[in-house]
């Protein structure tokens, strides 16, 4: 080859190489603001689960007992 022909093609897998590192850094900013996502949505599926356990039990304390009789008998 030519030293020509050499120089372009490094230059070529230079420009080749630095396309590729701005696509992984900026690939890797979007898994780790995904991952901040994620764990931001576990903790409100957590919260969210706490709550429906608390309706569940408020609900079940105002149930009357089935052996009461209700207040119209």
């Amino acid at each position: 080859m030519k030293t020509l022909e050499m120089e372009e093609l490094l230059q070529d897998l230079q420009t080749r190489y630095a396309y590729q590192e701005d696509l992984l850094n900026s690939l890797n900013a979007v898994v780790v603001a995904q991952g901040r996502q994620i764990e931001q949505l576990e903790r409100q599926c957590q919260h969210l689960q706490q709550v429906i356990r608390d309706m569940a039990d408020d609900v079940e304390q105002m149930r009357p007992a089935s052996n009461e009789r209700p207040p119209h008998y």
